[in-house]
């Protein structure tokens, strides 16, 4: 076999492998650990996301330049579709029998995990396909797809975070979502892969410029030091602030049939309710009691205005209900998901729909990869056209509020938020249905990430446990346990400060793209010759 022929064989299978190992380490820093949801045992470390990309870049940086230009091209493509397309398959596969087991019949749990796998895979194939191009025009391929892939990555579905999300529990590393989002931190851990990968080329030549090593340590730097003069700022503007006192219930494991309270299948909230109402002291009484998860026998209608019979008639409190509506015939339900604020009259004052139907995708599935159970139109937050909602106000304090999987979603309901200005933010789940899968915790990850990029405190109320009060910084404090039953009062400091994310939105995405594009247009210095795998650059 010519030699030639052989370098293209071996570029073509190594493709595959090299997008496996980066998917397998991508995998093993997520939250939850979903490999070892689907039964492989591995070490987990949130710190594996600094090296997830390391593999592709280096693949990038070596094969172009020593195959022909088909062989380059369609390895590329090999490389991109198959490490984000496996990621976001198998990340989908560890939640899957979750979701077929609250009521999705297996074929369209599958064809919507296979959608979502498809959709995240076209943008970074895209991306890894203009790496091969740029390096056969001379460019680097770290620095280079650092740019590509935060671009790709930001135009995905969900894809702006998938990376930057592992390291939600060390606060210090994520402070640059306060400037610019999540896509800003994904960035900042792609240049650290990109200064890995170059590191380990240092004996390939041409000789490498630190360039990306410079650009990794300002980005460590900088998330350090934002992340210190926050931790002062936020302490100046907490001291002395108001706040809103919120009593979280969380409801105990889940049951079947109504309770001895009252018409609720979820025993134990009302009693536990009422505890922790006579602790509360008589002169700090609490301002809102959230019930997430609150399953109601018969469940709510849409015409539904008052909730007297509903709730608890001695406690006249606000309550704040995360629970399933009753809508009309589909598109519009027959059921939702919805965020209920009632009055201490218990009266029906706003409602919210939850936005986002899947775990995996932040829009609306094709029809038919829904069952018709839970079918509905997806509506802008639950929003007519014309209207400015996902703010409730609690005693004239507008807080912005996120239902269900609404905190996993796109920047574009976050923007509104920031828009309207809220006070406090508050984050209501119900993913007991997904106990024992990753969802919960990435669930909580990206919550931890709407704090941040919003600079407000937000309760974060989940049925399943660990609910919690993640304050601007990222870090969550009383935080409960798990599928257990129980109550917390979190006293919330209403903030107005401002965040560079809330000024100036996702621009880390528009200045990748941006960055790519000119690099592609400008004349390059050096430049691979022919079609055959001759990879001598010119001015090397």
């Amino acid at each position: 076999m010519r030699r030639p022929a052989l370098a293209n064989l071996s570029a073509l299978a190594s493709a595959p492998v090299v997008a496996a190992l980066s998917a397998a380490l991508w995998l093993a820093s997520r939250p939850g650990d979903p490999l070892a949801a689907l039964g492989y045992q591995t070490s987990n470390s949130p710190f594996l996301a600094l090296v997830a990309l390391t593999p592709l870049m280096i693949w990038l940086e070596l094969v172009p330049q020593r195959v022909s230009r088909w062989a380059g091209a369609l390895g590329a493509m090999l490389l991109g579709a198959g490490m984000a397309g496996a990621a976001s398959y198998a990340a989908a596969l560890a939640v899957l029998p979750a979701l077929i087991r609250a009521g999705y019949p297996e074929a369209d749990a599958l064809l919507s995990a296979q959608l979502a796998a498809a959709l995240q895979a076209a943008p970074v194939t895209l991306a890894t396909l203009l790496t091969w191009y740029a390096v056969r025009r001379g460019r680097r391929a770290p620095g280079f797809f650092a740019f590509a892939w935060v671009a790709a990555e930001g135009l995905a579905p969900l894809g702006a975070e998938r990376l930057a999300v592992a390291l939600y529990e060390h606060t210090e590393w994520i402070a640059l979502a306060s400037i610019g989002g999540p896509s800003l931190v994904s960035l900042f851990l792609a240049l650290v892969n990109g200064a890995l990968a170059e590191t380990l080329l240092l004996a390939v030549p041409p000789r490498r410029k630190p360039f990306l090593l410079l650009a990794a340590a300002v980005g460590v730097a900088g998330s350090l030091g934002i992340h210190g003069i926050r931790s002062s700022a936020l302490e100046a503007a907490a001291t002395g602030a108001p706040s809103v006192r919120v009593l979280v219930v969380q409801p105990g494991p889940q049951a079947d049939g109504e309770s001895e309270d009252g018409p609720l299948a979820d025993g134990g909230l009302e009693a536990e309710t009422r505890r922790a109402l006579a602790e509360a002291l008589p002169g700090d009484p609490v301002d809102v009691v959230v019930w997430p998860g609150v399953r109601f026998d018969p469940p709510l209608a849409w015409t539904e205005l008052d909730l007297a019979p509903r709730l608890p008639a001695e406690l006249a409190t606000p309550f704040l209900l995360g629970a399933t509506l009753v809508r009309d015939d589909p598109p519009e339900g027959p059921t939702v998901q919805v965020l209920v604020l009632a009055d201490d009259a218990h009266q029906r004052g706003a409602i919210y729909q939850a936005t986002v139907l899947a775990p995996f995708l932040d829009f609306a599935p094709l029809d038919e990869s829904l069952p018709a159970a839970t079918r509905a139109r997806i509506h802008d937050a639950g929003r007519r056209p014309g209207q400015r909602g996902a703010m409730f106000e609690l005693g004239r304090v507008p807080f912005g509020v996120m239902v269900g999987w609404d905190d996993i979603s796109g920047p574009d309901l976050r923007r509104q938020l920031a828009e309207q200005d809220p006070e406090w933010l508050v984050s209501v789940v119900d993913d007991r249905a997904f106990e024992g899968t990753p969802l919960p915790e990435y669930h909580h990850a990206c919550a931890v990430f709407r704090a941040v990029e919003q600079g407000r405190y937000m309760v974060r109320a989940a049925a399943e446990g660990g609910s919690a009060l993640v304050d601007p910084l990222g870090v969550s404090h009383q935080r409960m346990p798990l599928a257990t039953g129980g109550s917390s009062v979190m006293d919330v400091p209403r903030l107005h400060a401002e965040t560079g994310y809330r000024a100036v939105g996702n621009f880390a995405t528009l200045l990748c793209l941006l960055f790519c594009v000119s690099l592609l247009l400008l004349k390059p210095a050096t430049a691979v010759n022919g079609d055959d795998g001759d990879g001598a650059p010119e001015g090397a």
